[in-house]
């Protein structure tokens, strides 16, 4: 079972012109880590033209359906030797060490409906993110 009392969940959604992006963010309360995942969900009714010039269905790329970005992680601490905060951090609130992986958001999350119906696979694959680079949450 997932210890959700210590964890704030946000979902947040951004109408563009021909697409709309979304996130998802899971942050621990009092660490202020976290992941976060984001993507976007393209209109196949609205004409791309030289904006998406692909369509690539065999790896998971499309003008016309869901695409993820990224999974990212946000540490108050550094992750590595030599790595630079980014100042103002939505998700520690302060300075933060990020870190991310579209190809493995791709893979765990490119078959996702963001519509609200897969908010729950994806919040266990955050948690999942969070426990190997935090420790379990479980």
């Amino acid at each position: 079972m997932i210890d959700s009392k210590n964890f704030i969940y946000k979902k947040m959604q951004f109408v563009e012109v021909g697409f709309i992006q979304y996130f998802w963010y899971l942050i621990h309360r009092e660490t202020r880590n976290g992941v976060h995942f984001h993507g976007q969900q393209y209109n196949e009714n609205y004409d791309y033209g030289k904006y998406c010039p692909w369509d690539d269905f065999e790896h998971g790329r499309s003008c016309h359906r869901f695409s993820a970005h990224g999974i990212e992680v946000h540490s108050i601490k550094p992750m590595y030797n030599g790595q630079t905060a980014i100042e103002d951090c939505d998700v520690t609130g302060g300075d933060c060490y990020c870190d991310g992986s579209s190809l493995s958001a791709s893979r765990y999350l490119g078959h996702i409906n963001p519509n609200g119906s897969d908010d729950v696979v994806i919040w266990n694959v955050l948690h999942d993110w969070y426990d190997s680079n935090f420790g379990a949450t479980k």
